[in-house]
C-alpha cells in the first residue's frame, strides 16, 4: 500500500507506455481515446512524451511508483488560448492499489505543479455515475460547473465538467502539499515512548472539558483507560499503534492507533486516536489516513470504521464529515460516527 510520486523523467517512455497501455485496457470509459489508437505508436512517441511532460510549464505528468513499476498517472496541460486555466488528463490507478489514498496524492500533485506554473484554474471531466471520482475531486476542492458532453469514444456516455480554483504557492490559505502517499508504520518502543504522553495529556484535555472533571481526575482517567486498552504498549495484540509517514519526503506526519471491536453481527474498525502534527495540518494528510484505513478495513472484511468524537473538536468533525462519516449516536458531549463499508 505504499508508493512514491514523482515528475515522470525523460527516460521514462517505456514505463509511460506500460502504464498508460494498462489504463486503457482497465478502465477503457475512463479515457477519451482507446487501447487500439494507442497500442501501436512507436517507441519514439513515447520517449517524445515522456520528454515533453518532464520539463516546462506548459504540461506535467506524474507518476506513482511501486516496486520498481508504474501504478498510477496522472497529468496536466495548460489550456490552448487561456494560458493561466490548465486541464487534468489521464488520470488512473491500477486498481489493486486503490482506496489507498494513491489518487488524491496525484491529483494533489498536478494540483501543485498547475500553481506553481502560474495557474488559476484547474478543470477535468469525470465519467457521470463515477461516484468515486467525483468524490475524491470534490474533497480536493473541484465543483461541477454545470457542463456536459458525450464521452468522445462513446457517445452514449456523458462526461461531467469540474473545475477548482489554484492560488499562488505562497498564497494564504495555500498550504496543502502533494500527500505522495500515507503509510501506517508500526511504532518502534522509541516512538510509542515519546506518543504516550502526548496521547494521555490530550486525552485528560478532552475529558476535562467534556466531563468538567479537575485536571487530576482527568489525568488519572485518562492514564486508566489508555492503559486498559494497551496493557503491552504498542505490542498489545489486536491494536495497532503506527506513525503516520506522508508526503513525497516519506516524513513523519502524525499517529494513528486502531483495531477490531465485534458488536452484535458486525465486526467494526474502531479509530481510538488519530493526529497530525500541527505544522502538517491542512495538507491532507488526514483525508489520505482515513483512506488508507478504509482500504485495510476492507481487506478485513470489516462492516464499517467507527469512532468517538468529542463533540467539542470542531476540527476532527469537519475531518470525519468531509470524510463521509455520519453520527449514529451522542452521549455527554461525545458524538458516535461511523462510516458504513457495506
Amino acid at each position: 500500500m505504499t508508493g512514491r510520486i514523482r515528475r515522470i523523467a525523460p527516460s521514462d517512455g517505456v514505463g509511460l507506455r506500460e502504464v498508460r497501455l494498462g489504463a486503457l485496457v482497465a478502465d477503457p470509459m475512463a479515457f477519451g481515446s482507446t487501447h487500439a489508437s494507442e497500442v501501436d505508436q512507436t517507441d519514439e512517441m513515447w520517449e517524445a512524451w515522456a520528454a515533453s511532460a518532464a520539463a516546462g510549464r506548459d504540461q506535467a505528468v506524474f507518476v506513482t511508483e511501486t516496486d520498481g513499476r508504474f501504478v498510477g498517472l496522472a497529468g496536466a496541460f495548460r489550456v490552448d488560448g487561456a494560458p493561466s486555466t490548465y486541464h487534468l488528463f489521464t488520470m488512473w490507478m491500477d486498481p489493486r492499489y486503490r482506496k489507498a489514498g494513491h489518487g488524491a496524492a496525484l491529483t494533489e500533485a498536478v494540483i501543485a505543479w498547475a500553481a506553481e506554473s502560474g495557474g488559476t484554474q484547474l478543470d477535468l471531466w469525470v465519467v457521470a455515475g463515477n461516484t468515486t471520482a467525483q468524490r475524491m475531486y470534490e474533497r480536493l476542492g473541484f465543483e461541477f460547473t454545470g457542463a456536459s458532453q458525450p464521452l468522445p469514444q462513446q457517445h452514449e456516455v456523458t462526461e461531467l465538467e469540474m473545475s477548482r480554483p489554484l492560488h499562488p504557492p505562497d498564497a494564504v490559505g495555500f498550504d496543502r502539499v502533494p500527500a505522495g502517499y500515507i503509510e501506517f508504520a508500526p511504532m518502534t518502543a522509541a516512538e510509542f515512548e515519546r506518543y504516550l504522553p502526548d496521547l494521555i495529556e490530550t486525552f485528560a484535555a478532552d475529558l476535562m472539558r467534556a466531563d468538567e472533571l479537575s485536571q487530576g481526575d482527568a489525568l488519572q482517567r485518562a492514564v486508566t483507560e489508555v492503559t486498559q486498552h494497551l496493557p503491552q504498549g504498542e505490542t498489545t495484540p489486536f491494536h495497532h499503534v503506527c506513525t503516520l509517514r506522508g508526503g513525497l519526503e516519506d516524513v513523519p506526519v502524525g499517529a494513528i492507533w486502531f483495531g477490531a471491536v465485534a458488536q452484535q453481527h458486525r465486526t467494526l474498525t474502531f479509530i481510538y486516536d488519530l493526529r497530525v502534527d500541527r505544522r502538517y495540518r491542512g495538507r491532507g494528510f488526514g483525508s489520505a489516513a482515513l483512506s488508507e484505513l478504509e482500504e485495510w478495513s476492507r481487506l478485513q472484511r470489516h462492516d464499517a470504521i467507527t469512532l468517538q468524537v468529542f463533540e467539542h473538536n470542531t476540527g476532527a468533525r469537519r475531518l470525519f464529515e468531509r470524510g463521509g462519516y455520519v453520527i449514529v449516536d451522542t452521549n455527554s458531549g461525545r458524538l458516535e460516527v461511523e462510516y458504513s463499508l457495506e
